[in-house]
């Protein structure tokens, strides 16, 4: 009885033991079963934004399909015009020549004189593009998600207008926003008593300073996950405007691809979502270059 009892005994020993290793097993895959999600959470959260990106850059292609038969459709017309229009230059009386003259009589040519070539149509408008004094006195105001209701918009920066140090460099608590939906503003500057032009540069100047130093993230962007910081800048003309978007979508690219390059772990990347990510990202860049390439006449 006592050799039976010492058996069971010894089984049931045994039975406590597993059970304790597999109390530890369930542990660790719960542990494991946490991290996972968490894991799968954040790259369903990189997949939505590289969705939202995608759909960015798809309306970006389009709205430069626009704007290339536009630019087509324009540049025929001022060719046309310009044949149509340019009469030739007045040809100047011709001076005496004495030298020309003795080279004739010796039996010598005279190399006929060099007219200076005209300039084409299309530096003659790039010369004539410049701003109007109101956009000379304007600054432009950024750093909301692309179509931010406006509302939105003139809340967030009447907030930041109340800072003490820069509504004293303003002229106006308001932004003007052109359309429903924008993701800049308009902010309008005036001369004071005792003011001229250069007074007025000046102050916007340290406008666009203050916001420099202040960094100060938009509300509304924190709300949808990418935080961004109000900026302002000068009123550009059209080919500054065209100069500066070609610099600006590099700059997104190449953080786009950055970004993609690299897995939860931050390993880089081989799966096909990121292929098909960078194959986007390197069409559109090629779009715009050849864009840029076209309104430069290059």
């Amino acid at each position: 009885m006592k050799n039976a009892w010492k058996t069971f005994q010894g089984r049931l020993d045994v039975v406590e033991q597993n059970q304790k290793t597999q109390e530890g097993d369930i542990t660790t895959i719960k542990t494991r079963t946490k991290v996972l999600e968490r894991d799968n959470m954040a790259t369903k959260g990189r997949l939505d934004r590289t969705g939202k990106k995608m759909e960015e850059i798809t309306e970006d292609v389009k709205n430069m399909q626009v704007q290339i038969g536009e630019l087509q459709e324009k540049t025929k017309q001022l060719t046309e015009a310009a044949g149509s229009k340019q009469a030739p230059p007045p040809v100047p009386p011709q001076q005496p020549d004495p030298w020309g003259e003795y080279l004739r009589r010796n039996g010598r040519t005279v190399a006929p004189p060099v007219s200076p070539p005209l300039p084409s149509p299309s530096a003659q408008g790039e010369k004539g593009e410049s701003l109007t004094e109101d956009e000379k006195r304007t600054l432009v105001l950024g750093g909301w998600l692309r179509d931010t209701k406006r509302a939105i918009i003139e809340q967030e920066f009447a907030d930041i207008a109340a800072i003490e140090g820069f509504k004293a460099l303003v002229d106006t608590d308001k932004l003007v926003v052109y359309g429903p939906r924008r993701s800049v503003g308009m902010l309008k500057f005036q001369e004071r008593e005792g003011e001229d032009y250069n007074a007025v540069r000046n102050r916007m100047w340290e406008t666009i300073r203050f916001l420099q130093q202040l960094r100060q993230p938009l509300k509304s962007t924190k709300e949808e996950g990418e935080v961004k910081l109000l900026w302002g800048s000068f009123v550009k003309t059209r080919q500054a405007r065209a100069k500066s978007a070609h610099v600006s979508l590099i700059r997104r690219v190449t953080i786009g691809l950055a970004l993609d390059s690299k897995d939860a772990n931050g390993s880089i990347a081989c799966s096909g979502v990121a292929a098909k990510n960078l194959e986007a990202h390197l069409t559109a860049l090629l779009v715009r270059v050849n864009m840029y390439f076209f309104l430069e006449g290059g």
